[in-house]
């Protein structure tokens, strides 16, 4: 490789060397030993050096690698040594033998006399070494000597001019000072063997084994280079885990080779503290990196616990930062990824995605090119105030976190599919709070359940799984993730090494054989259990002056030890113990220094602890930081410094008395606070942060001592206004309500107990904020006693009404509705809005008919310049309405009614709040419903868009959108010009963190696709992956709103598709009768009727498709007699309508019954309505369908021939497939009914080819026989 050290001709000639000993011994080990038997050996191919000599005319520089020649050992014929291993003179023949080999001998052999006793032949194929000029240096590299060559060579060796001395290595190392070290240690070896002392060996596999360590690893095991550092390093290499490694790499290259789909990985790795499990990840990420993939990573601190989340976003703001490393290289491949990924990005998350995700994570505007996009688009609203004045409710604050958590799943789903793999690790997992597990939860949720990302993602997560039992949440979170047939997860355990490993690790440690470590080695492990850490800092100090155990020896060039002192040293259980007596031996200032950065955790950066200099005494207090990064505690990172590991920081933590540790807290946060106008704007914030969770370190309680830090009443107050400050920014600016609560809760702990006299702004808004996080946690316990004290405390009804709204939302998200209203009614009494005792239609009809008349009169530009709404308790009172209004339209039709109407009233009396906008809309769908004008509850949902436009609303715009495209232009406009509506409202629901609202306009989008012909299979698609969004934990059937009535509309269209409803079912794990039977029992639970309405419809669908004109008949009285108590009008309603009237007339033919024409008729005159006073476009087809069923079902066959042939043709260039075929089929049936059998069974066929085009091919079959 380049850059690696050139190698001389006499280290290519060791190594070529040893790998002919190591050949031929292994012959020597296999072989059966019969006189006169040859061995083959095939296709071994050894690299000789060649040693120049003067007859060799020398290759010129430029020549390529012409120190080099391929040679291949033919045949070897050895006759001597047979059945002589166990006698001590084979291994000092042996040593004779390995001797001649590396000191090339000065005289070359009698060759003759050595073919006497066996033949070594050496050539290349067939046609010798392609050379003659390396024939001399070749024969030269090796010489085998037979019995008697034996003798004669003992003879010589006692007539050397140094003879062999008691020190066998110092004489060799002495007589040939050319060779390595390492060889000298193996011929003195070979040598002592007869005496059989400590290091001589006794088998030949011992000496197999030094050799192949040469070979595999010559710079360390053969060679001297590395014998002048006599400092101990364990060095960068990983040691004994090769199992794993090929676990992670076979998953990787798996990933790497697919085409198409494949399931999510997750690898889960657990293992003790220092088991080497964030090592094994790092090093596999960087062998990935090398080979094309994007390895990030992130790590939890058990320091910062409440600050988590930032954990879980740091390896995106790595990724950011690595794409403009990419972009300053300048590459060309890299700067197309870059490219590409900011498009992927920006299409995913729109300009108000990368607007509210940049405020979490701020690299974000490297990949993205905020500033020439939409930068004067961008606000600042991380205060914590609306555009009004107002604390944001309890629901926008849920809708924030979810905005946050789905924006980030975007995120990474967009960046995994752009070509790179990606590797995402987290390490030490188990110090993440339960809220940040959910988080992940969540995202690796939103992962498997897209086959794009999954297919291009390794998720790797490390944690200790002995400080983890099966009730963490860790092992709740994979095992629920663990649930989904897309995922699959690899466990992976890591526990001490064993002691062949160790054996493995401190040879390549100490450069020493196996043979010579492996005392050492058993003792160490009985002492650490193979705990690599703890075998390093054990090792460490066995090196230390204090104990010098283990030293190096120049003599020897080795590294010594006495093992009978290492086994009889002391060692405690863990290795907490072994650093702490390391870390009192280091220099004070630097002790202390390392004790203040311990204060921060894992990690701290360098610009913050510069604030910090001069604290304690310690002066260069970065410098004395930069000493511990020379001892190995430290590492520099940029512009951190890290420590080495998490038990060093731990250790380094706990040298303070618990007692202390809070007053130092204490101090580094009121020095940073001191000396922050000494620090960068960048760092202004970052340096807040940590003053403010320092001090609050105050707020502990220590165990030793009661004792507790003082501060005067005005520092009370700074202090609990910096957590208000710095709860509002994690809540409002980052979404992180677990921060937030840790800020807010010790914001509320600085306050005096006269606050709410003394400091009552500030105590009512840290216990509203406080209030808002415990709803989005779902605390309500806790909540429930906060806000009476709120209640309780708070002076006017205008400073309650925060408190009341949490009271109703909380209620509502536990499913007590009921409850709900009536609190709601309360609150709104006590504000001046009281509701009527009594409500009745004819009440609701004329307050309706007096607002339309002044709504209707609104045109948008008026709408665009009318007056706000700036009184306070008219905008509390339109919020508490906005919670509770859709809630009526279940429980009482004609409160939903009479509260539209008073939010219109209040509109028009006060001014344009934003809640207005949902008010128009609402107001517009009763006139829909009431009077059925279908023009005005249109015109109201356009004027909505107007004040929601207005406001630029986005956390409305799912539920207004909702309503105007799903309620109102249904009834007016084209079908299909509703779709785009509603995929906007759910687009936009879902950046906004809207999830129901979304999800409602998802549901009706698909059913209005149904209704308006879309594909089939496009519709299947999106069934399925809106019934995965709404899936919430499929371990535990948990979902959103909705879920039931969408799956039901999946089993429904599969119905049609003919595909068997096994598919779903292996998806979501619940049967087509399971989900009906959920859906019942939610009707039971609550009474409302489109539970068990939507029951009827999906049996309504496949009964009348399929010409189950009874079941479908009665399917729909059903749903009608429920729908009687809601007095509202859904799209459902519109199919329910058509398909009765069908039905009842085709039964009334068939049948006779003559009865069923009546209500046919009457549904003639309600779709009859509809083309004329709404939609001619949606209704007029239908009618006309209805109309010549009417006609054959009296009898009039020419009338029902032109009512046919107009529903076809309308149907058709209204673009409606399955209605046109619809009256292909029952044109079809009718002209065979009145006997053109050619004519019926061509339509019939026209009809099977239009259900074959729409997709539903069970219906297309069932078109013949007839």
């Amino acid at each position: 490789k380049s850059g690696k050290k050139k190698k001389s001709p006499n280290e290519f000639y060791l190594e070529n060397a040893t790998t002919i000993a190591f050949l031929l011994l292994e012959i020597l080990r296999t072989k059966k030993r019969t006189p006169g038997n040859t061995i083959q050996i095939d296709n071994v191919t050894v690299t000789l050096e060649v040693i120049q000599s003067p007859s060799v005319k020398k290759a010129p520089e430029n020549s390529g690698d012409h120190l080099n020649a391929l040679c291949k050992i033919k045949s070897v014929n050895l006759a001597f040594l047979h059945n002589q291993e166990q006698q001590p003179s084979f291994f000092q023949s042996l040593a004779v033998v390995l001797l001649k080999l590396y000191t090339r001998q000065e005289s070359v052999p009698d060759w003759e006399a050595i073919r006497c006793g066996g033949e070594l032949l050496f050539g290349g194929e067939e046609g010798g070494n392609n050379g003659a000029e390396f024939e001399s240096d070749m024969l030269r590299a090796l010489s085998i000597l037979d019995n008697e060559r034996e003798s004669q060579f003992a003879s010589r060796q006692k007539q050397r001019r140094h003879p062999l001395d008691s020190n066998t290595f110092s004489s060799i190392r002495n007589q040939y000072t050319t060779l390595p070290t390492s060889i000298c240690r193996l011929l003195s070896d070979l040598i002592d063997a007869p005496s059989r002392t400590k290091t001589s060996f006794t088998s030949l596999n011992d000496v197999l084994n030094d050799l192949e360590q040469m070979v595999m690893k010559p710079d360390i095991f053969l060679h001297d280079s590395m014998l002048n550092d006599a400092k101990l390093d364990f060095g960068t290499k990983l040691y004994g885990r090769s199992e794993e490694v090929s676990q992670l790499l076979d998953i990787a290259n798996d990933i790497s080779s697919r085409r198409a789909t494949g399931p999510f990985e997750i690898v889960s790795i657990g293992g003790c503290s220092g088991s080497g499990k964030s090592y094994l990840v790092r090093q596999v990420g960087q062998y990935l990196s090398s080979e094309g993939w994007i390895f990030i990573q992130g790590k939890f601190d058990r320091m910062r616990k409440s600050d988590a989340f930032s954990a879980v976003i740091s390896p995106f703001e790595s990724f950011c930062e690595m794409l403009q490393a990419m972009k300053s290289r300048g590459i060309q491949n890299d700067l197309d990824y870059c490219s590409h990924v900011s498009t992927i990005v920006l299409e995913a998350l729109g300009h108000t995605g990368i607007d509210h995700l940049n405020r979490i994570m701020p690299s974000l505007h490297k990949i993205v090119d905020l500033e020439s996009k939409f930068s004067n688009d961008i606000k600042d609203d991380t205060s914590g105030e609306s555009d009004q004045g107002l604390i944001q409710t309890g629901d926008e604050a849920l809708m924030s976190q979810r905005r946050c958590e789905y924006l980030m799943c975007a995120f990474v789903e967009a960046i995994s599919g752009v070509g790179r793999p990606l590797l995402l690790f987290y390490d030490d997992i188990q110090w993440a709070d339960a809220s940040t597990l959910e988080f992940l939860r969540k995202l690796l949720k939103h992962l498997a359940d897209h086959n794009k990302p999954r297919k291009n993602i390794m998720f790797v997560e490390a944690f200790r799984d002995n400080e983890a039992d099966e009730s963490d949440p860790i092992h709740r979170m994979i095992s629920s993730i663990e649930s989904y047939d897309s995922v699959n997860i690899t466990k992976i355990k890591l526990g001490g090494f064993s002691k062949r490993s160790l054996n493995v690790i401190l040879s390549f440690v100490l450069r020493l054989p196996r043979r010579i470590t492996c005392p050492l080695s058993e003792v160490i492990h009985q002492k650490t259990m193979g705990n690599i850490f703890f075998v390093i800092e054990f090792m460490k100090t066995l090196e230390s002056p204090e104990n010098n155990i283990l030293t190096y020896s120049l003599a020897k060039r080795r590294w010594v030890w006495d093992t009978d002192s290492v086994a009889i040293m002391s060692i405690s259980d863990s290795v907490a113990d072994l650093l702490v007596k390391k870390m009192l031996c280091i220099d004070k200032t630097v002790l202390k220094s390392l004790i203040i950065a311990s204060c921060f955790g894992s990690q701290v950066n360098i610009s913050v602890m510069e604030l910090l200099n001069g604290m304690e005494g310690i002066t260069n207090i970065v410098q004395k930081l930069d000493a511990a990064v020379d001892e190995g505690l430290l590492e520099k990172a940029g512009p951190l410094l890290m420590f080495a590991h998490d038990s060093i920081q731990q250790s380094v933590y706990e040298l303070t008395p618990k007692n202390e540790l809070i007053q130092l807290h204490v101090d580094i946060g009121l020095m940073l606070i001191s000396k922050s106008g000494h620090a960068s704007r960048e760092m202004m914030e970052e340096i807040f942060a940590s003053a403010v969770t320092h001090v609050n370190m105050s707020l502990l309680k220590c165990p030793d001592s009661d004792a507790a830090v003082e501060f005067t009443l005005s520092q009370h107050i700074v202090f609990a206004k910096l957590n208000l400050k710095a709860g509002k920014k994690a809540a409002n600016g980052k979404s992180d309500f677990s921060l937030a609560q840790v800020h807010l809760k010790a914001g509320i702990s600085f306050l005096s107990e006269n606050s709410w006299e003394d400091q009552y702004d500030l105590t009512l808004q840290l216990f509203d904020e406080y209030a808002n996080v415990l709803y989005v946690q779902h605390n309500f316990d806790e909540l429930n006693t906060h806000v009476d004290i709120i209640l309780e405390n708070a002076k006017c009804i205008g400073d309650k009404i925060k408190a009341h709204e949490l009271i109703i939302s909380a209620m509502t998200m536990k499913g007590y509705i009921q409850e709900a209203l009536d609190h709601a009614k309360s609150v709104l009494e006590s504000l001046g809005f009281p509701f009527p005792p009594s409500v009745n239609s004819e009440t609701v009809s004329g307050v309706m008919n007096s607002l339309s008349s002044i709504s209707m009169a609104y045109t948008p530009d008026q709408l665009r310049t009318f007056p706000l709404m700036t009184d306070k308790v008219p905008l509390q009172a339109m919020k508490i309405m906005s919670a509770v209004h859709m809630h009526y339209s279940f429980s009482s039709p004609t409160l939903f009614q009479m509260l539209a109407c008073q939010m219109v009233q209040l509109t028009h009396k006060h001014g344009l709040c934003v809640e207005s906008a949902e008010a128009f809309a609402n107001f517009g769908y009763c006139l829909n419903t009431v009077f059925r004008n279908y023009e005005a509850g249109n015109r109201m949902g356009k004027l909505s868009l107007v004040i929601l436009d207005r406001f630029k609303a986005a956390n409305r715009v799912a539920k207004v959108y909702f309503l105007v495209y799903g309620f109102l232009s249904v009834w007016k406009e084209p079908l299909q010009a509703t779709i785009e509506g509603l995929r906007h409202g759910a687009n936009t629901g879902l950046l906004e963190g809207d999830y129901n609202n979304a999800f409602f306009n998802k549901m009706t989008m698909c059913r209005q696709m149904l209704l308006a012909g879309y594909k089939l299979s496009e519709l299947r698609s999106l069934l399925v992956r809106l019934c995965l969004d709404m899936m919430y934990d499929k371990s535990k059937k948990t979902t959103f709103a909705g879920f039931n009535s969408t799956l039901g509309d999946l089993y429904s269209v599969m119905s049609l598709t003919g595909e068997a409803e096994d598919e779903v079912f292996s998806i979501f794990g619940i049967s087509h009768e399971e989900n009906e039977k959920k859906l019942l029992e939610q009707y039971s639970a609550t009474n409302n009727a489109p539970f068990i309405q939507i029951v009827y419809y999906h049996r309504l669908l496949k009964s009348f498709w399929f010409r189950n004109y009874e079941v479908a008949l009665e399917c729909c009285q059903k749903y009608v007699s429920f729908a009687q108590a809601r007095k509202l009008r859904r799209v459902t309603d519109i199919v329910t309508g058509f398909f009765w009237g069908l039905s009842s007339l085709i039964l009334s033919r068939r049948k006779k019954q003559r009865e069923l024409v009546a209500k046919g008729e009457e549904i003639i005159l309600s779709m009859q309505y509809w083309a004329k006073e709404g939609s001619t476009w949606n209704a007029e087809n239908k009618a006309q369908l209805l109309e010549a069923e009417y006609h054959f079902a009296k009898g009039d066959s020419v009338k029902a021939k032109i009512a046919y042939e107009k529903s076809i043709q309308s149907a058709h260039e209204h673009k409606f497939i399955h209605e046109e075929a619809l009256a292909y089929e029952l044109f079809g049936i009718f002209c065979i009914e009145e006997g053109d059998l050619c004519k019926g069974n061509e339509l019939v066929e026209n009809a099977r080819e239009l259900y074959e085009q729409w997709g539903a091919k069970e219906k297309a079959t069932l078109m013949f026989p007839l």
